[in-house]
């Protein structure tokens, strides 16, 4: 039986990501700079929180769960909350879309079957 390559062939058994941004797409029509203002302020935010966080630990020489205030984690929430329409939606999408994918051709192989 040859696995080579099989894995991935039913990349487009689903289409998650595709179905959020066009939901994203619908929603920015009007107002395509502020939501590129809103996931670029949200990507630094969680950035500046992350580093925060390294710096505390690092200064500190305590752990990452003490060096994880509440300054910081407002900060990643915020980041966090801010980001998600336009990038970690789509990037959890894209990967639950490549786990369905793996795992409808694993069992394909198992089978036997085609999808068609």
């Amino acid at each position: 039986m040859n696995l080579t390559g099989n894995l991935v062939l039913g990349a487009g058994v689903t289409n998650f990501r595709g179905g959020w941004d066009k939901v994203w797409a619908a929603f920015t029509t009007g107002w395509t700079g502020f939501a590129a203002f809103l996931t670029v302020v949200g990507v630094i935010a969680v950035l500046i929180a992350l580093i925060m966080i390294i710096v505390a630990a690092r200064r500190g020489g305590q752990g990452l769960k003490q060096a994880f205030g509440a300054k910081s984690a407002g900060l990643l929430i915020i980041g966090l909350v801010l980001a998600a329409p336009a990038v970690i939606f789509p990037m959890l999408l894209g990967i639950a879309d490549w786990a369905v994918a793996i795992g409808v051709n694993l069992f394909e192989l198992a089978t036997g079957s085609k999808r068609g």
